[in-house]
């Protein structure tokens, strides 16, 4: 058992690391992505969007030129809305650097124009990033260091438009966007630990159940079943199946049980029917002729009228149903018998709990142990599963406990036990009393063997009941005997467990 809450164990650390590994190495993985896509590639997805920013804006403003209405009062909360949204610095001038409009309070003289076009017209610092027919697009620093883009074109009435725009340090913005990116993928960790923590208990408590079960149908124990969650999914149907699997395989091997208890009682009976049948017929000669002689004896001295008077003539017809009873109950125990020992019977191999069997027999001859004063200890608390007859295990059952019930002396205890030993379950009857001499023990099992032949006759026993038990091992292929114990006597019988 601990052996198999070890491996359980183990299986659950096995899955909780996986999903663990799992959850944290996808955080990881997306955290290295977002690194390099920080590092190598946010400046060309800046720029790009950026330069979208200028060739919109420069549509806009080439719109409104082929209107007429870009230098109409009328457009100058457009031309600053564009400048506005856009973060732009916007000059229009004409071919002798003249400015005809431009970005509110940037620009007011053709000497400030000038200096603003010296600035931007620094070669050294220019790279260039696309060009069109109607204009360019560059990357420029300036002097301090700051990075701009700007777009020069020409708008149809001729006029040169520039529009520059600030961007901001892309490799500062990376920087400061992969510690950010790094802290929130900590946290993302945590939660991931917490998350797969929740998850794997949800997802390892159905397959650690499942692989239970499995283990429990490997050793042949079909009492165990998965119990479907409220919710259920793909685990619980296939949990669902193992029970089917198993109600399955519990009913095929018993059939196989009771095909290979016949086939096995058949090849041993095999050449021996005739010997078994002149035993029969001398048994049942043997054992008839007491009973038909004292009914016949009777009945005689009934009809030569020897019981004159009711109360002879009343005992004389109890002698006579006595022993017509005792006569119907050794017939049918031979032809039980016999049917056992020529495989004959319909035996039925199920799994079954042999404790209700057990307390129904106690039920039944509650009235005689309390008028014997016979103090009977079984265990009923819990079940215990056995393969086989169930009819047979009453028959079992039953010749032993009436056998204890007649024999038991002294204390006048008998207790029944069921004890499980190396796959079998050993159900034994123990009684207080004499010992069995040790001569006769061997021939306990014998039909009609009788230790104590009077007292047998005096509680109607046939002395087949023993021999109908071992008539039962041997088509089961169980054990069965007897043990003299200090006190008294114990027989038992195996049950096969798995």
């Amino acid at each position: 058992m601990d052996k198999i809450d070890k491996e359980s164990k183990k299986k659950k650390r096995s899955l909780y690391r996986q999903i663990l590994i799992v959850t944290v190495g996808t955080v990881l993985v997306a955290l290295a992505i977002m690194i390099l896509a920080n590092t190598f590639f946010i400046e060309k997805v800046y720029l790009n969007e950026k330069t979208k920013n200028l060739e919109t804006t420069f549509d806009e403003l080439k719109k409104a030129d082929d209107s007429g209405l870009l230098y109409q009062g009328v457009y100058r909360n457009e031309f600053d809305r564009l400048c506005a949204n856009g973060n732009f610095f916007i000059v229009i001038m004409t071919s002798d650097q003249s400015v005809v409009m431009s970005s509110s309070g940037v620009l007011s003289s053709n000497r400030v124009v000038r200096q603003f076009m010296n600035s931007i017209l620094y070669e050294d610092n220019v790279r260039p990033y696309k060009t069109t027919s109607s204009y360019t697009i560059e990357k420029q620093s300036d002097p301090s260091g700051e990075d701009f883009v700007i777009l020069w074109g020409n708008l149809p009435d001729g006029n040169t438009i520039v529009i520059r725009s600030a961007v901001e340090s892309l490799r500062e913005s990376a920087k400061i966007s992969n510690q950010f990116t790094i802290i929130a993928s900590i946290f993302a960790i945590i939660l991931g630990i917490v998350i797969s923590s929740i998850v794997s208990r949800r997802i390892t408590k159905p397959v650690l159940e499942l692989t239970e079960l499995s283990k429990k149908m490997s050793d042949l124990d079909f009492n165990a079943k998965y119990h479907t969650r409220k919710n259920p999914n793909e685990v619980d149907e296939l949990g669902e199946n193992f029970n089917k699997m198993s109600d399955s395989l519990q009913e095929t091997i018993g059939e196989l049980k009771k095909t290979n208890a016949k086939l096995s009682h058949d090849i041993d009976i095999m050449g021996k029917e005739d010997e078994m049948r002149r035993e029969f017929l001398s048994n049942v000669s043997h054992e008839l002729k007491t009973p038909i002689a004292l009914i016949e004896g009777y009945a005689e001295g009934l009809n030569d009228g020897i019981a004159d008077d009711p109360e002879n003539r009343e005992y004389y017809l109890n002698v006579i149903i006595d022993e017509s009873k005792k006569m119907d109950a050794m017939v049918r125990q031979l032809l039980s018998l016999n049917q056992l020992e020529f495989g004959q019977n319909d035996i039925e191999m199920d799994r079954f709990d042999i404790v209700p069997a057990i307390s129904s027999m106690i039920r039944s001859v509650d009235i005689v142990l309390k008028r014997e004063n016979i103090r009977l200890i079984f265990d009923d608390s819990k079940p215990v599963y056995v393969w086989g007859d169930e009819f047979s295990a009453e028959q079992i059952i039953q010749n032993y406990l009436s056998n204890a019930i007649h024999y038991v002396k002294n204390e006048k205890v008998i207790k029944i036990n069921l004890e499980e030993t190396d796959g079998k379950i050993k159900f034994s009857v123990f009684n207080t009393g004499d010992r069995i001499p040790e001569e006769s023990l061997p021939h306990l099992w014998e039909k009609f063997y009788k230790v104590d032949k009077a007292r047998t006759r005096e509680y109607g026993g046939t002395g087949l009941g023993l021999s109908i038990v071992k008539a039962l091992s041997l088509v089961y292929k169980e054990e069965c005997g007897v043990e003299n114990k200090d006190d008294g006597v114990l027989f038992y019988f195996t049950f096969d467990k798995a």
